[in-house]
């Protein structure tokens, strides 16, 4: 068992490591909190919502063991914890609206965030997900925004100063890990900057309060229910919002941010990289790689789009970790349809349509299509009347019909079990006919559990299309 140091000041549990698990031994007011968010199934919620980690309580094992008065969660795995000092521009301002949008969640539920640490928000992928299930707790009515101030100093403080200063928040965060303090930015701004109702409000108003408090600390209590009410407080999360997201990069140009571009590979020499990439990554079945030098992106895509299952960028040029931030092949179609070998995320299903294997969204787009003539060459005819299928006599194959028919054919290689999950997700998004609900009804009773939890939904969704007609 292995304690984790950095969570040695919360008083609602410690973290650590055992037999590649991340635990939690939660305390007695960490308990009190859990129990609160089980009750009120705020934490099963924000799991469906994708807002929280994957939390449950430990099954425990001869070495652990839960009781009433030792509760020890179990946290899934983050394949790589990275620190708000590493990130771009646009991964700290993702982070920002995610902190927000999940706090708005929260207050609908009755509950709110405790504090507004960039530390407890990590990144699967390229997605946002925030690991601290202990700083959730009941909203009470009338308490003011307690994160308020770390937010402005983990969050809005560096993108002010990046996105109206062009100045780098990376350094100046790794010297001070609470952030940048409001103090500082305010002398930095001009008075121009200060015209902004958020400027004005989030920095220069709240550092004359906190420099006010700091000088006279008998202040007297201001009336919370007045100034404090939870409408109040949600209003004032979504102007943040509406700030943030209209925030933008003020980049400089750097050394490498278009590398990828201009570089002194031939463009033999770049396809036969790619070759040995590729074949590299095939051979083996890598969980996690390293991409040291990143640039752009283009070479993790090419390692998650031939088998990874997930791959780091490194590059110390910060205009390059944000091109490659911005790219992210696991929100491409073909790695969704293709690639991807258990369940589609939720939200990304009804951006898929109808598209079962890859997108040719390119060839639809290319002007020279249009000039294209039907060619009589055997091996670009259509099989087996696909051309001509509907998606439900698709779905209505048997494995040994899948195997048959797609002989010879790329499909084949995904498998009969992402085949039915792709069609699944295809009629969910199609108009509802009576065909298209039997072969799903069909389907379901005997399909395996991935492939059930997408006929279900395209049920649900279907369902909902037409009480939505009616």
């Amino acid at each position: 068992m292995i304690e984790e140091t950095g969570s040695f000041r919360d008083p609602a549990g410690k973290i650590f490591y055992h037999k590649n698990k991340v635990l939690r031994k939660l305390s007695a007011s960490g308990k009190e909190r859990f129990d609160f968010l089980i009750k009120e199934k705020i934490l099963n919620k924000s799991i469906e919502k994708n807002f929280l980690i994957n939390t449950k309580v430990f099954a425990g094992d001869s070495e652990l063991k839960n009781d009433k008065n030792n509760l020890i969660l179990e946290h899934e795995n983050v394949p790589y914890i990275s620190y708000p000092y590493e990130w771009s521009f646009n991964q700290l301002k993702d982070a920002a609206l995610f902190h927000l949008d999940f706090n708005l969640f929260l207050l609908n539920l009755g509950a709110t965030l405790i504090d507004s640490s960039a530390y407890n928000i990590q990144f699967q992928g390229s997605k946002p997900i925030f690991i601290d299930v202990l700083s959730i707790e009941k909203y009470k009515e009338g308490e003011p925004w307690v994160g308020h101030k770390q937010f402005c100093e983990n969050f809005l403080n560096p993108l002010i100063l990046k996105s109206k200063k062009g100045i780098k928040f990376n350094n100046w965060f790794k010297g001070n890990l609470e952030g940048i303090e409001t103090d500082d930015l305010d002398k930095i701004l001009s008075v121009f900057d200060k015209f902004s109702y958020n400027i004005f409000t989030h920095v220069y108003l709240l550092n004359k309060l906190d420099q006010k408090f700091k000088s006279n600390k008998s202040l007297k209590p201001i009336n919370k229910k007045k100034f404090f009410s939870k409408k109040s407080l949600i209003l004032i999360l979504k102007q943040l919002k509406k700030f943030i997201a209209n925030l933008e990069d003020h980049k400089s140009i750097s050394t490498w941010d278009d590398y990828s571009k201009n570089n002194s590979y031939s463009e033999l020499e770049e396809n036969k990289k790619k070759e040995v990439v590729e074949r590299f990554i095939k051979k083996n079945n890598f969980n996690l790689v390293a991409d040291l030098g990143c640039n752009d992106g283009e070479y993790s895509e090419l390692s998650l789009k031939n088998g990874s299952e997930n791959v780091i960028g490194f590059d110390f040029d910060i205009n390059a970790i944000d091109k490659a931030y911005q790219l992210d092949a696991r929100l491409c179609i073909a790695y969704l349809t293709i690639e991807l070998k258990g369940s589609i995320p939720e939200d990304l299903r009804p951006l898929i349509g109808n598209r079962i294997f890859g997108c040719d969204d390119c060839q639809l787009a290319c002007p020279w299509i249009r000039f294209s003539k039907s060619t009589s060459t055997p091996d670009f005819q259509p099989r087996h009347s696909l051309d001509n299928a509907t998606l439900a006599s698709l779905f209505s194959w048997s494995e040994s019909e899948f195997n048959t028919r797609l002989e010879g054919s790329p499909i084949r290689r995904i498998g009969y079990q992402r085949w039915l999950r792709n069609i699944a997700v295809a009629l969910g998004n199609s108009s509802r006919t009576t065909e298209a609900l039997v072969v799903l009804e069909e389907k379901r009773a005997v399909a395996s559990p991935m492939v059930r939890e997408h006929i279900e939904w395209a049920i649900a969704r279907l369902n909902d299309h037409a009480a939505e007609v009616d």
